[in-house]
């Protein structure tokens, strides 16, 4: 109870609505995201001394001094009731703003300034650990596969959130951030930006990152799948006439004879271009991944083993080129055999020195 000599003048003329404005309600992890929105309102609409204790509560009833006959008289105090009713109108755009587990904490507080103050000491030592994490995701921020749409505003919005709990880097920390998390293909981006002299905008570093981004995409070469070809190895055989072969031309003068010519011994093949005289390991072409040279045809004596890719799944492995001739397999349905059975005395030998019949 107060004395006075006339009505208490309120603090406003009239109440003022107050529409819901908190588009992020509060949980446990957004608190400067939440106060960013809400303060700003309340500060435009001059109410948020409610809150911060600057405009108290007025006195419920006060005394009131007859200006003719001196006599004093207790009334209510209409600056009390329009305070109370702008103060619940506060409290009940607090309360929407809030989570539902937030809610149950402040459920039975009547007051927006002690709602208020319940959350900033409840989020408080929050807001301080958050500040920490945010300054430790910025130093260890990366591109990595981000485009660079995405890399840029996120480190956009931990800068926004230090700005948000007071604490802003300046400009040129926010740019050291951007730099140092690019990958090495931005390294010439990085050594133009930090070679310059005069003052530059995020706005210029956004656009500049932008350009860069689609020159990389532009010159990263497309790598080119080549088609797979099944090579096959064969063996000439060429039996001794009878009676052996005899030239009939004269020795030359170096001593070499034609007739010293061992025709039993088979000729090595080309795996790759399939010509005879040389090795896989000695082609023109073992570089030459455009080359596709048909398979020659088995001869009459020739054994073909033929890969037979129709029972089987496809090899995307590469696999080096040991230049060999002959090729063998423990599973006979990997090979497509054209020919009999071979019926020779040959022999493999194997590592330890072993021979193995065919």
């Amino acid at each position: 109870m107060s004395s006075s000599n006339s009505p208490a003048t309120p603090p406003h003329s009239s109440v003022i609505s107050m529409p819901s404005v908190a588009t992020v309600k509060l949980n446990h992890d957004n608190f400067l995201v939440w106060k960013a929105q809400l303060v700003p309102y309340f500060r435009g609409q001059d109410l948020f001394g409610y809150i911060d204790g600057s405009i108290p509560k007025p006195p419920k009833i006060i005394s009131v001094t007859h200006p003719e006959t001196s006599v004093v008289s207790e009334r209510l105090n209409p600056a009390y009731s329009q305070w109370v009713r702008q103060d619940n109108l506060i409290l009940s755009t607090l309360m929407t703003s809030l989570s539902e587990p937030i809610l149950a904490q402040v459920v039975t507080y009547t007051s927006s300034k002690v709602v208020w103050n319940a959350l900033d000491d409840t989020f408080s030592s929050r807001s301080r650990a958050r500040i920490l994490q945010i300054r430790t995701q910025l130093a260890t921020a990366t591109k990595g596969s981000k485009t660079t749409t995405d890399y840029f505003h996120y480190i956009k919005r931990l800068t926004d959130e230090l700005v948000v709990a007071g604490q802003p880097l300046n400009h040129d920390d926010i740019i050291t951030y951007i730099l140092a998390g690019l990958n090495h293909e931005y390294d010439s981006f990085v050594a133009s930006i930090s070679a310059r002299t005069d003052d530059i905008t995020l706005e210029e570093i956004y656009s500049l990152l932008l350009t860069s981004e689609a020159r990389l995409s532009r010159h990263q070469l497309t790598p080119v799948i080549q088609q797979p070809s099944a090579n096959i190895a064969y063996q000439q055989y060429n039996p001794p006439r009878r009676g052996g072969f005899r030239d009939r031309g004269r020795a030359s003068r170096g001593g070499y004879n034609s007739s010293n010519k061992n025709h039993d011994q088979p000729s090595v093949v080309c795996q790759i271009c399939g010509k005879i005289g040389h090795s896989a390991k000695k082609c023109y072409f073992r570089f030459d991944l455009s080359y596709q040279e048909a398979p020659p045809l088995p001869t009459k004596h020739g054994l073909v083993a033929m890969r037979n890719n129709s029972n089987h799944t496809w090899d995307s492995a590469w696999h080096a080129d040991t230049g060999a001739t002959h090729h063998f397999t423990n599973d006979a349905n990997n090979l497509t055999l054209q020919n009999s059975d071979y019926a020779g005395g040959d022999s493999v030998q194997v590592g330890n020195g072993q021979g193995l019949q065919i």
